[in-house]
C-alpha cells in the first residue's frame, strides 16, 4: 500500500470520527431538555447535528482541501428519491408502523451521503473502484458502527455497505438511501 492510500483512508477515518463527534455532541443537548419534550429536542438535534458533521463539514473540509476525485461522480435524482420516499411512507404506514419515519430518513440520507458519496469518491484519488467500495464499507460497517456487536458489523453492517455502494454505482445514491432507511425502520420495530 502507498502512502498516498494509506493517507486517504485516514483522512476517510478522520471525516467519521469528526461526523460521530458532532453528532455526539448534538445529541448530549438532550441533557438538557425537558423530559416532556424529549422526542421534540431529540428530532431537533438529529436535523441539526446529523447533517452538520456527516455532510455540511466534511464537504467544506473535503473541498477546502481538494480531496475528492472529482472525475468520479456518484448520481442522485431527485425525482426518484421522492416516489422512493413515498413508496417507504407507504411500506412504514401499511406494515411496519415505526414512529421513527422522519429521523430514520435523515440517518439515512446523512449516511450514505457521507460513505457512498463522499468517502467514495476520496478513496477514489488513490484505489480502484472495487477497493474503495470494499474500504468504505469496512469503515461504514465496523468504525462508524463500533457500538453494535462485532459480529453484527462484520455479518449485517458490511455486507449492507457493500450493498449500498452497488445501489448507489448502479442506479443512483437515491436507492441507497432507500435501502438504508427501511433497514433502519425494520430495526427500529425490532
Amino acid at each position: 500500500m502507498t502512502r498516498q492510500q494509506i493517507q486517504v483512508i485516514w483522512l476517510s477515518i478522520s471525516l467519521i470520527i469528526i461526523a460521530s463527534i458532532i453528532y455526539s455532541l448534538g445529541l448530549a443537548t438532550l441533557f438538557f431538555s425537558p423530559s416532556n419534550e424529549l422526542q421534540l429536542f431529540y428530532q431537533v438535534s438529529l436535523l441539526f447535528f446529523m447533517p452538520l458533521g456527516f455532510v455540511v463539514v466534511p464537504c467544506w473540509i473535503s473541498n477546502k482541501n481538494d480531496l475528492c476525485n472529482s472525475q468520479v461522480l456518484v448520481q442522485f435524482n431527485w425525482k426518484s428519491f421522492v416516489i422512493l420516499a413515498f413508496i417507504i411512507y407507504m411500506v412504514n404506514g401499511l406494515f411496519l408502523h415505526s414512529e421513527e419515519y422522519f429521523p430514520q430518513m435523515v440517518i439515512a440520507i446523512c449516511e450514505e451521503y457521507l460513505f457512498r458519496s463522499l468517502i467514495y469518491r476520496i478513496l477514489r484519488t488513490h484505489f480502484a473502484p472495487l477497493w474503495a467500495i470494499l474500504i468504505g464499507s469496512f469503515l461504514f460497517g465496523l468504525l462508524l458502527h463500533m457500538n453494535y456487536p462485532l459480529l453484527d458489523n462484520v455479518f449485517v453492517r458490511f455486507p449492507l455497505g457493500l450493498l449500498f455502494s452497488g445501489l448507489t454505482l448502479r442506479f443512483g445514491l437515491q436507492y441507497a438511501i432507500a435501502g438504508h432507511w427501511i433497514f433502519n425502520l425494520i430495526q427500529s420495530i425490532l
